[in-house]
């Protein structure tokens, strides 16, 4: 029997998100109902350095996710290209990407 996958966003502008330079510029993203996503880059953004916060709650307080490694969960991003989530992001219910440069993408969810 096969099982349903949600693939939807529940802010505003489902598809649209901001990787601001401060966690307050940048969109938080819901992940209680999905577990998955990836982020496409248009043409035209800068490249920059996403380094990932969590939180139980969307409205924070927020945390920087830290690897077991003990070193932060980051993802270079460049424009034109897609990039998965890292899977240490899997268990956090609210994501933040913090950008070393400001940059519009497009979220893609899966369940």
């Amino acid at each position: 029997m096969g099982q349903q996958i949600l693939r939807s966003a529940d802010n505003a502008n489902p598809n649209a998100i901001v990787f601001g330079t401060t966690v307050a510029a940048s969109t938080a993203l819901h992940f209680v109902a999905a577990s998955a996503f990836a982020v496409f880059v248009p043409a035209g953004q800068p490249s920059s350095t996403v380094t990932w916060y969590g939180s139980y709650s969307s409205n924070g307080p927020w945390a920087p996710i830290v690897l077991s490694s003990g070193s932060s969960a980051t993802t270079s991003i460049v424009a034109d290209k897609i990039f998965i989530s890292p899977p240490e992001l899997f268990a956090v219910h609210y994501i933040k990407g913090v950008g070393s440069t400001a940059v519009t993408a497009t979220i893609m969810l899966k369940g």
